[in-house]
């Protein structure tokens, strides 16, 4: 009973935060459909340790690919930012109640999970409008794993800002630069280029 109030509450705390539901229910809707609808036509000759991939990937599949990482970047990163700045300020009066302090961080990870894995389904369906993978049940268990590594870095941010405001800018900031340019192949593809002229 303790772990489903605990829970119940850690919901109610990320949706009292109404700019980031907002965020969180639209931004990586919208996100993944610009990238359909705006991508170029044509095909791009992708190196992959040393080996070019054949079939050459069209510059739409790289980019519902990169841009549906980037929405579960976002999504995830914000919860779990969210939920443990929050637990850091009342873990403490919870203890004081009674309740564990696993209880909490349980809640915690039930609802990030949660979230994760509904946004991952919700950016998968609308990927597959133009994207056929090989494995569906491998791209969104690829995508929920990314979900879980980004909550980590939102865990990590939350205990060591003192503000939300500068915790945000920085987990923001980070999962745009890692997903956007760090593990952008079209990125990293064109730097090993420029390196061997």
């Amino acid at each position: 009973r303790g772990l489903m109030e605990m829970t119940s509450a850690s919901w109610k705390n990320i949706a009292r935060e109404k700019a980031a539901m907002g965020l969180i229910i639209f931004f990586p809707i919208l996100i993944v459909l610009i990238a359909g609808i705006t991508s170029p036509e044509g095909t791009f000759p992708l190196l992959l340790d040393g080996k070019l991939v054949t079939p050459q990937p069209t510059f739409e599949e790289i980019s519902i690919i990169l841009y549906s990482l980037t929405a579960i970047a976002f999504v995830s990163s914000i919860v779990s930012f969210i939920l443990s700045f929050q637990m850091k300020k009342i873990l403490p009066r919870l203890q004081v109640m009674g309740y564990p302090s696993w209880y909490l961080n349980l809640s915690y990870i039930i609802v990030t999970v949660i979230i994760s894995a509904i946004v991952a389904l919700i950016v998968s369906l609308i990927a597959f409008n133009w994207i056929e993978p090989r494995s569906i049940i491998g791209f969104v268990t690829s995508l929920i794993l990314v979900a879980i590594t980004y909550a980590l870095f939102g865990l990590i941010i939350a205990n060591l800002s003192k503000t939300k405001e500068i915790g945000l800018y920085i987990i923001l900031t980070l999962s745009f630069i890692d997903t956007g340019f760090l593990e952008n192949p079209t990125f990293s593809n064109q730097a090993k280029d420029r390196k061997s002229v």
